[in-house]
């Protein structure tokens, strides 16, 4: 959520969206769906490395350390996927991240 806000609804002129859903996609996995529509990764980037700031950004890399140490503990692979939004005419719509969690 708080890549969502930072990298993606910032830098955006109008409103921007962000939602959120928790569901189970089995009876073993928790699914958490993050999306918003915003300037997209690639835009993102290109704005992060004109910046002044020397700031990194973990998020990501945090939360694939935690899933991966999820995974030594279980046979159900937990996992994060992005997903870049585009829109009909090309450009980028914002961005889309799936969060899997194994559950017993």
């Amino acid at each position: 959520m708080e890549n969502a806000i930072w990298h993606g609804l910032l830098h955006k002129e109008v409103a921007g969206r962000l939602a959120i859903s928790v569901s189970m996609s089995s009876p073993n996995m928790l699914q958490c769906t993050i999306e918003d529509n915003g300037i997209g990764r690639t835009l993102a980037k290109e704005l992060r490395s004109k910046s002044a700031t020397t700031r990194k950004s973990l998020g990501i890399k945090l939360t694939e350390d935690r899933l991966s140490l999820v995974n030594k503990h279980t046979t159900m692979n937990a996992s994060v996927d992005i997903i870049d939004i585009t829109l009909p005419d090309g450009q980028a719509g914002g961005t889309k991240v799936v969060i899997k969690i194994p559950v017993s």
